[in-house]
């Protein structure tokens, strides 16, 4: 709803801004709450030449990436508290050394300058010495001890610093926000709070985290050994030949799609001891015709699955705003397949429950109808292996897809029932811890919340 506000000339003109967003109550709100405290600056708990504003990774191009050696953090990679290390580049041991200025170490926080402003990740014990690209800042504590730094990254993860984030960003081309701006915002003295209760709740999100993907690599691991596709490598062949036959079958004449590496890889699943099935005879495809009553729905589309953890988030909107290709409705246990940018794979099932759950045309959405269970379905997706031959259906250029007719007839080995059963039960307490892990982060971030707000 609109509103008015009656701002002083003066305050434009400290605050260098005449934008009315800037003024908003809400954003008056937060200061005076802060104010009411004892406070720092945000410049005050750093040392200041270790936020970095230069374009000091512009001078990487893409094909600077590799496979190894030093993990190079993208703004797609910062994640709440922790980094997405699914789809981590690398660069070289030259160019780590090059810009071994912007290095970063454990306990350092990385936070996003451009589009995400408000997302922000801390550098943990399995991440050291890593480096950052350009549309990144970071920031290097001093003379906090590691519980008040832990108590430190969940006010920044809590509204009182995201709105302070959100208030200092400008537009223009894209939403962005300078350094200058984000060493004034403020944070309250951290004696305020329960230090010691606080970090104790961090200790469980990082340990219920942790697991987690412990929990899912087991998973993939046991899935993986039982196919002889552990640390399975193929390479890429440069030359090679097939025939008129094999690309009149194919409907296919990009040279691609008959790399050899693909033929081998489904020889391997065809050669599995306990035979193989297409996934459309052990699954059904969700073709059920939404049928919604209220003014809003819960809609899903693909970057609503965070590909770091499964999590699917999704968002409520008015139905008179879905886009024309919505139809089906989604339901607990459902299996989403992304068929858009494969390469980012994003696969992962509904494990919730939501009214009026609809979803875009963007998934091949699948349901359980025999024993083979959807969650080692979901493993067996996102193994790097797999990844890599579904990228041989790849239709299109610059927004590439898959079909559903690509997952349906995708082989899949008949895993014995013991197995998948063991497989499945890793899964659940997965997302189980997962979803906890994250139940503890919004109740350490309310206490943060509740103690700024004390009389």
């Amino acid at each position: 709803m609109s509103q008015i506000s009656h701002i002083k000339y003066k305050d434009t003109i400290e605050a260098w801004r005449i934008d009315a967003d800037f003024f908003k109550p809400e954003y008056l709100k937060i200061d005076e709450t802060i104010e009411k405290q004892n406070y720092n600056e945000l410049k005050d708990l750093i040392w200041k030449w270790n936020i970095f504003s230069w374009p000091f990774g512009s001078s990487l191009k893409s094909e600077s990436y590799t496979n190894y050696w030093t993990p190079f953090i993208r703004i797609s990679d910062i994640q709440d508290l922790f980094i997405n290390k699914e789809n981590l580049m690398y660069i070289s041991e030259e160019d780590s050394k090059r810009l071994n200025s912007t290095t970063l170490n454990i306990w350092d926080i990385v936070l996003s300058k451009i589009w995400t402003i408000w997302r922000l990740s801390l550098i943990t014990s399995d991440l050291w010495k890593v480096n950052i690209s350009e549309n990144n800042i970071w920031l290097r504590l001093q003379n906090l001890s590691d519980k008040e730094k832990k108590v430190l990254l969940l006010f920044l993860l809590s509204k009182y610093w995201q709105e302070q984030i959100i208030r200092q960003w400008s537009w223009n081309v894209q939403l962005k926000i300078n350094v200058s701006n984000i060493e004034e915002l403020k944070i309250p003295n951290l004696q305020l709070f329960n230090i010691d209760k606080i970090s104790k709740i961090y200790d469980d999100i990082l340990y219920k985290h942790e697991q987690s993907k412990h929990l899912y690599q087991e998973a993939e691991d046991l899935l993986l050994t039982e196919l002889w596709l552990k640390n399975h490598t193929v390479s890429h062949t440069l030359t090679f030949s097939t025939t008129k036959k094999a690309v009149n079958e194919a409907w296919r004449y990009d040279a691609d799609y008959f790399q050899p590496k693909y033929d081998e890889l489904i020889e391997k699943i065809e050669n599995y001891k306990w035979g193989w099935d297409y996934v459309e005879n052990l699954f059904k495809q969700n073709l059920s015709v939404a049928k919604i009553d209220s003014e809003t729905c819960n809609y899903v589309e693909i970057w609503d699955i965070n590909i770091s953890n499964w999590e699917i988030i999704p968002n409520e909107i008015f139905v008179s705003d879905l886009p024309a290709n919505w139809k089906r409705v989604l339901k607990k246990n459902d299996l989403l397949i992304s068929k858009v940018r494969p390469y980012r794979w994003a696969v992962s099932y509904i494990d919730f429950e939501c009214e009026n759950l609809i979803w875009s045309w963007a998934f091949t959405i699948l349901q359980e109808k025999t024993d083979y269970k959807k969650e080692v379905l979901m493993v067996f997706l996102k193994t790097e292996c797999i990844k890599d031959l579904l990228l041989r259906y790849n239709c299109g250029t610059s927004y590439p897809v898959i079909k559903d007719e690509t997952i349906l007839k995708l082989k899949l080995p008949l895993i014995n029932s013991e197995l998948q059963k063991e497989i499945s039960d890793k899964i659940k307490e997965s997302f189980k811890l997962r979803n906890e892990s994250k139940e503890l982060l919004e109740q350490a971030k309310q206490m943060v919340e509740d103690e700024i707000e004390k009389e």
